[in-house]
Formats: C-alpha cells, sequence, structure tokens
C-alpha cells in the first residue's frame, strides 16, 4: 500500500457516493485480491509474528525508525489534506532532508541493519525513509543494493524491493524491471503506455510479485477512489 514521491502506507476506505457504497478493492480486482490470500505470507500480520520470534538486538533503532516514520507520515497526510500548500510541502520536504542525513550517518557508522538488528518490519520502516531520500539517488542506488541482499536472505518483502527498484531505474531514465511507478489515478495497466509488459511481467513473477495488470488494477482502486 504505498507509491512515487508520496508514499503512504494506509489507504482509506473508498468513500459512499449518492448513498450507494463504491465497491472495495477487493471487489474490483479478484486477481490481487486471490493473489494476497495466497501469499499472505508477505503480509503484515505474517511479518509481525516472525518478529515476534526474534530476540532484536537493536530495539533503539527500530523505535527511532517508527518514530520518524510516523512524523513524515504525519506530514504528508497534512500535505493532501491541504492540497499541496507551501507550509506543508516545506516540512515534508525538511523531514526527508532530516531523515537522509541521519540514515547516512547510521550507515556510515554501523553499516546497514539485518532482521536480527531492527527485524522485517523495521526494515520496511527503513525503506519508506530510503524510498523518500529522493534528492540523492545515488544513496538510493545504493541502498536498493543492500536491500537486495537482505531480500535474498528472506528479509525483505519484494514488494518494497520492486517499488525501490523502479524507483531507482526511473531516476537514472533505465527501464522499470516491475513497472511499478505510474500514475495509477489515470487508470490501471490498459491506460498506460506499457510496450515491455511481457518483460515486467516474467520479471515479476521472478519476484513472486503479483501480475502487472492486477496490482494496476488495486492501485487504481486506491488512487482512482472519489474520496480519500
Amino acid at each position: 500500500m504505498t507509491f512515487p514521491f508520496l508514499v503512504l502506507q494506509s489507504v482509506a476506505t473508498p468513500a459512499v457516493a449518492q448513498g450507494n457504497p463504491t465497491p472495495s478493492w477487493r471487489e474490483r480486482c479478484p486477481g490481487a485480491s486471490d493473489w494476497m490470500k495466497a501469499h499472505a505470507d508477505q503480509g503484515p500480520v505474517a511479518v509481525k509474528e516472525r518478529d515476534a520470534r526474534r530476540t532484536l538486538t537493536r530495539p533503539d533503532l527500530v523505535a527511532e525508525l517508527q518514530s520518524r516514520f510516523d512524523e513524515e507520515q504525519a506530514a504528508r497526510r497534512r500535505m493532501l489534506a491541504e492540497h499541496f500548500s507551501p507550509s506543508s510541502n516545506k516540512l515534508v520536504v525538511r523531514l526527508d532532508a532530516e531523515n537522509l542525513r541521519w540514515m547516512k550517518r547510521w550507515f556510515e557508522k554501523d553499516g546497514f541493519p539485518t532482521a536480527d538488528q531492527i527485524g522485517e518490519g523495521g526494515l520496511h520502516l527503513l525503506w519508506l525513509l530510503v524510498h523518500h531520500a529522493d534528492t540523492e539517488p545515488e544513496f538510493q542506488r545504493s541502498a536498493l543494493a543492500q536491500f537486495q541482499r537482505r531480500h535474498e536472505a528472506g528479509e525483505v518483502n519484494p514488494q518494497d524491493l520492486s517499488q525501490l527498484s523502479d524507483r531507482v531505474a526511473v531516476k537514472f531514465k533505465e527501464p522499470q524491471p516491475y513497472g511499478t511507478q505510474r500514475d495509477w489515478a489515470k487508470g490501471g495497466v490498459e491506460a498506460q503506455e506499457i510496450p515491455d509488459l511481457a518483460r515486467i511481467d516474467a520479471n515479476r513473477k521472478a519476484l513472486d510479485l503479483m501480475p502487472l495488470s492486477d496490482y494496476g488494477c488495486m492501485m487504481h482502486a486506491f488512487r482512482g477512489a472519489p474520496s480519500r
């Protein structure tokens, strides 16, 4: 549940229009719904259960990540509510810059963390901060290489890896390997210009992701809702 400059970790339920409930994304996108049910091990409940079985060695970093995550998400929701007002936009830019400086100091001192240190949940929080470090694409690309290693170790969600991979690819004007970085408010895959859909879906299958048509349907249901 996330996405381009504006990644938010929860999406409001579509509003009721003229007294008739708007169909949920699960009703509108049965393929995506079925896929997520079959891959519950990638979901937040499964992550929380796995982390509960770990004895995290850096709970202090988890607490710091959670605090920074909550603050930047609140700022982005405010920016949406205020229709990108100058003051709300300035706050988001400031928080992203502060988070970037903090991450760079952390990595230089202690290296890139593992799930044993901060859990899979902590790596997801870190992923979001890296995702929003847009002023330094080279930093994002360097962090992506570390996330790829953590994914190979079974510690990073494929969805997180795909979105960061595509974000970095866009920054360096390279083809998106997984096709996630698009204006889904315009519509699903059928409304996008994707000449290499077969390649993208092959990459997605190799990473154990749902087909892009299902992902696009879900994202359009979130972003194209009449009210949020």
